[in-house]
């Protein structure tokens, strides 16, 4: 069985160097083309107004080889892909598809990127000192789906916390930047070995305030971080973050 091959570069595109008819089985094309060699398709009349079946209406061929000095193609089978063959015009449009590098995008494959969250308390003497802060994301599209965490340091000092922001891996779309609205998140802080539920709020396009789900009333909502909130900070204290939002 023959293998079929990806483009090596994407959406390669070149034209019909003569017209050819539905049951031709040969063809010729623009030289020295960024496609494979041998076993691979290619689109014909992609671009037509007219309808599959007509005459120079849209047609996917495969084809067994492609000769790169001349441009011609041999061995090639037409209607594919539930096209029918059709005649075509010298001249008409021809389009290979996507590589494999195309196929297996980056952006879907690739490990997590890391990123350092900035974290900005808010409130009396509230700074981060030497607090260790580290963060990773995946963009998949529109959709970003990050952690963040910091470990407080010798010199992080919570004294009169009243709020705490983090920065996002990427601006967020406008459903986010306001203060009324939810991110898709949670996250724990663990404070001399408890953890706590937390989640977050929208703050502006680039950061989100952390809070804490608190079960006091009839219905768990938001409170701020703060000094002793949900506990007492102190070194070693971990606060992580987690959830998935749209990117602008």
């Amino acid at each position: 069985m023959a293998v079929n091959n990806c483009p090596t570069s994407d959406f390669v595109t070149s034209t019909l160097s003569a017209a050819i008819d539905e049951d031709d089985t040969s063809a010729s094309i623009g030289t020295g083309l960024s496609i494979p060699a041998t076993n691979s398709w290619l689109q014909v009349d992609y671009d037509s107004v007219g309808a599959v079946g007509a005459a120079n209406g849209p047609e996917t061929i495969f084809y067994t080889a492609y000769n790169t000095t001349t441009g011609a193609l041999t061995g090639v089978v037409r209607g594919k892909a539930g096209t029918t063959g059709v005649s075509h015009l010298n001249g008409a449009k021809v389009q290979a598809g996507m590589s494999a590098v195309y196929l297996t995008d980056t952006t879907i494959n690739d490990a997590w990127t890391a990123y350092t969250p900035t974290w900005t308390p808010a409130g009396g003497a509230a700074t981060m000192g030497n607090s260790v802060s580290t963060g990773a994301y995946m963009q998949i599209g529109k959709t970003v789906h990050f952690w963040a965490q910091f470990i407080i340091g010798t010199t992080g000092d919570f004294t009169g916390l009243t709020s705490m922001t983090v920065s996002l891996p990427k601006t967020a779309s406008a459903s986010f930047d306001s203060i009324a609205e939810v991110m898709e998140s949670v996250g724990m802080a663990y404070i001399g070995g408890i953890g706590w539920v937390l989640s977050s709020i929208g703050n502006t396009s680039t950061t989100i305030k952390v809070t804490v789900i608190t079960s006091s009333g009839v219905y768990s909502n938001h409170i701020e971080l703060g000094a002793a909130v949900p506990a007492a900070w102190a070194t070693g204290s971990i606060c992580r973050i987690a959830g998935t939002y749209e990117a602008a």
